[in-house]
């Protein structure tokens, strides 16, 4: 099923659906420690494009913008390292998105 002749408004009401309800849950309150990495899809056929990513969360810098450039293998080694369980695969060199915590 496609998205039709505008492929970025299926997505944004998905997100203006649910992320507020996401960010009502304890975790997202002051105190909390959840976090919601919000990742657009590869923009064209190589994934050479940038990417669209968000953090949304009680423990992020609020209004960072980062000057890294980041993988879909940073992502997980973020995860990983956040959740202390061992890097999978292609993340064990890869760098962790670290410039966006307080």
């Amino acid at each position: 099923m496609g998205c039709g002749p505008d492929a970025v408004k299926p997505g944004d009401q998905w997100l203006a659906a649910q992320v507020p309800a996401i960010l009502a849950t304890p975790g997202f309150a002051a105190g909390g420690s959840d976090a919601l990495f919000i990742v657009g899809d590869e923009p064209d056929a190589f994934g050479h494009a940038p990417v669209p990513f968000a953090v949304v969360s009680p423990l992020a810098k609020a209004g960072t913008v980062t000057a890294g450039a980041y993988t879909h293998e940073s992502l997980l080694a973020t995860i990983e390292d956040g959740l202390d369980v061992p890097r999978l695969g292609n993340t064990a060199g890869a760098a962790t998105i670290a410039d966006v915590w307080r």
